[in-house]
């Protein structure tokens, strides 16, 4: 196949984006998130103001991210809430074959590589419920190192294009020299050192970096529910027989047939597995009880336990990214580390 061309001076002006976005986004603007995150129990809620900025400031983060994706070769959907069912699931084929058919020098392909993979680190990175600053300086250095690799591979006339960002970049950077000077020269070998070998990105899911501290959690947490279905299965008294000798059905009023009916319920109400956009409307409790073929004090119960009341949950349907992610957990599609304490607190939850 031949090889492809990229636009360096879109891929440039699309990181420089990046690097604002995630410059602008300081933790210690957000105090009331901050603290409802720190001690969930006794914070008071956030105002839907403190909320929506911290949405708006990570969301441009996402935003260019993905938007840096793109420019490097992404394809399809890759916004969060929306990759599911979706009819043209995301594609990076440079990225999974680390720029090898990109028509440029191998130093400006591990740049390349380091930039995309600064991509995926910060749109990882906005999409979490605590930003972690690893992931946030992992970022930052790709995108720095990858900047420094492809510049001298770029034609007079795409710096000249681009030119008028470097302030920016030697700001944010803390290059050294005059506000206008070009990237400084990298010196050694181009390939990627043992502190940037490692990444785990989901390929399936729009290309998002994670962290071990991810998997650690999610394994934790599959461990826990488990030992807590193991004790519940050890403790509960066998099924009286019927005539025939036979145990005798669950009635539909069981906790755990009801709790998947309210999901069921849910899930469609909100239009999640049609693979379009999501329908955010909340549902009522006597409505979703009514959905669901249950009490309605089944329901609230179930809006106690998942969301902590029916007010937090219409709170999260403002946010389609939020939403998605929340129906993700209820469906058992990824574990709930991102909004709960630990994985204790989620088994106990569970019983």
């Amino acid at each position: 196949m031949p090889l492809e061309k990229l636009d360096l001076t879109a891929i440039l002006r699309a990181a420089a984006e990046l690097i604002e976005a995630t410059t602008n986004y300081r933790p210690e603007d957000h105090p009331e998130i901050i603290a409802a995150q720190a001690a969930p129990a006794e914070a008071p809620e956030p105002s839907i103001e403190a909320q929506l900025g911290w949405h708006a400031a990570l969301g441009a983060i996402l935003d260019a991210g993905n938007r840096l994706k793109v420019a490097l070769g992404a394809t399809g959907e890759l916004r969060p809430g929306r990759v599911r069912g979706s009819n043209v699931p995301a594609v990076w084929e440079h990225f999974d074959s680390d720029f090898a058919n990109v028509d440029q020098p191998r130093a400006a392909r591990l740049g390349l590589l380091r930039i995309a993979r600064a991509a995926a680190e910060l749109s990882g990175y906005a999409r979490r419920k605590r930003p972690p600053d690893s992931m946030r300086e992992r970022g930052l250095s790709f995108l720095e190192r990858g900047i420094r690799l492809v510049w001298p591979s770029m034609a007079e006339h795409e710096r000249n294009e681009v030119r008028h960002l470097l302030p920016a970049l030697r700001s944010a950077f803390g290059w050294s020299g005059a506000t206008d000077a070009l990237p400084p020269v990298w010196v050694g070998p181009p390939e990627l050192d043992d502190t940037e070998c490692f990444g785990m990105y989901d390929r399936q899911g729009g290309y998002y970096a994670s962290t071990r501290e991810d998997l650690e959690e999610q394994q934790a947490f599959v461990a826990a529910i488990n030992s807590a279905s193991k004790a519940r299965n050890a403790s509960a008294p066998p099924a009286p027989a019927n005539d025939q000798g036979k145990p005798r059905k669950k009635l539909s009023t069981q906790p755990g047939e009801a709790r998947a009916k309210l999901v069921a319920a849910l899930t469609k109400h909100h239009r999640y597995a049609d693979g379009g956009a999501l329908h955010l409307e909340p549902v009522g409790n006597n409505e979703l009880a009514r959905l669901a073929g249950v009490d309605p004090s089944t329901a609230s119960d179930f809006f106690q336990a998942k969301f902590k009341g029916h007010g937090k949950y219409k709170n999260l349907c403002q946010d389609a990214a939020e939403l998605a992610f929340a129906l993700k957990i209820l469906n058992g599609e990824v574990a709930p580390h991102l909004l709960f304490g630990n994985s204790e607190q989620v088994a106990a939850d569970d019983k």
